[in-house]
């Protein structure tokens, strides 16, 4: 479950990215806002990270030997 929520977050993440670098087109909807969409999604990727982080965290508090969750307690971390 965790690893679902690192993956959702980082692709969030890059989703947001993206949308940063847009410039609005001529036929682009004028309510449509690309910088308020990945804000939005930085906030809902941080949600899922947060939670990510917080799953990993509790797997090695009950078995400290998962190196695996260590990594990805790192990833989640980083983003």
């Amino acid at each position: 479950w965790g690893n679902t929520l690192l993956a959702h977050g980082q692709l969030k993440v890059s989703i947001a990215d993206e949308l940063d670098m847009m410039e609005p087109q001529p036929d682009d909807d004028p309510s449509w806002d690309p910088w308020t969409e990945s804000q939005e999604l930085y906030v809902e990727a941080d949600e899922l990270l947060v939670q990510a982080g917080r799953l990993f965290r509790r797997l090695l508090e009950l078995s400290p030997q998962e190196e695996r969750a260590l990594v990805n307690w790192g990833g989640a971390l980083c983003l």
